[in-house]
């Protein structure tokens, strides 16, 4: 009978290093004084497996999908360090073992920090797109205005600062500016 090794996983560095993390927890609760070990070394141990659980959902879902579980991956990695420093602090978990456990965990925060700030980028950027075309109302008319970075409302006019625009459309008409360096302002009567 040949010895078949079981397939390997291809998985995120996060999810390694919380992978290992958790290892190296299993290793650490049966030392845990048993007056923590089945309350708060179980409710770390339950937020370990939320986080790695986080973290695998958003590393199967597309791009436009993952930021909540990225999100809530962060929120109870959080959770789980400060109740790990609580452990810590009550003396149920020695220095050497909090330590070798804090390093891989801050490590694991800052990626999903750098992951989450990537998802959000993507999502602003993409929002910025969608108004760069937007219909804006006036009392007397509609005007298509792209890239609206200030618009200032006064009395029946209304002034537009735009950012590098060489055209604007008033009522179905088309303006052609001139090439001017930004803020252009334009004032409509």
């Amino acid at each position: 009978m040949t010895k078949k090794t079981p397939p390997i996983w291809k998985i995120l560095p996060v999810l390694e290093i919380m992978k290992s993390a958790y290892i190296l927890w299993q290793s650490c609760m049966p030392t845990i004084p048993k007056t923590s070990r089945y309350t708060l070394a179980e409710t770390i141990d339950k937020y370990f497996i939320q986080t790695i659980e986080s973290i695998l959902v958003a590393s199967f879902l597309e791009r436009q999908e993952k930021q909540p579980f990225v999100r809530k991956a962060i929120i109870s990695l959080d959770t789980l360090k400060f109740l790990l420093y609580i452990l810590w602090e009550i003396k149920a978990l020695d220095t050497k073992k909090y330590a070798l456990l804090s390093e891989p965990l801050a490590g694991a925060g800052k990626q999903l920090g750098g992951w989450y700030g990537q998802l959000t980028k993507i999502k602003l950027s993409r929002q910025k797109v969608g108004r760069e075309m937007k219909r804006v109302a006036t009392k007397s008319r509609i005007v298509r205005v792209p890239i609206v970075v200030e618009m200032v409302p006064i009395e029946h006019h209304l002034v537009v600062i735009l950012d590098e625009i060489r055209h604007v459309v008033v009522l179905n008409e088309l303006y052609k500016m001139p090439s001017m360096p930004p803020p252009l302002k334009i004032l409509f009567k």
